[in-house]
């Protein structure tokens, strides 16, 4: 039994080793507006976590654009993309779904 607890907790302090190496922790509090800020806006065209639908798929969009290369493009969405900025999205609605986007 003791090696089992072991191993559990090894693997715990490397899954929050990478989370924190990576900058990505799940139940961040911006993570989750930005899930909340993506339900309302985003996901009838770009899918259930970012699984695409009418719009592209999201999910890997840090392999293509970090956080402020993912606001830019909220901020100045380009057709067919809805310009939702500054209007119904603020400034912290963009962070925050952009966190939640390059999360997935």
């Amino acid at each position: 039994m003791r090696i089992a607890e072991a191993m559990v907790l090894a693997l715990s302090l490397v899954s929050l080793a990478v989370t924190a190496l990576c900058g990505c922790a799940q139940d961040s509090p911006a993570r989750e507006r930005g899930a909340r800020v993506y339900a309302l806006n985003c996901l009838a065209c770009h899918g259930e976590n970012g699984a695409g639908s009418l719009g592209p798929e999201l999910t890997g969009e840090i392999h293509h654009k970090n956080q402020e290369q993912t606001v830019a493009w909220i901020k100045h969405a380009l057709p067919p993309m809805p310009r939702l900025y500054p209007f119904p999205l603020s400034d912290q609605d963009v962070e925050d779904v952009a966190t939640f986007v390059t999360s997935l």
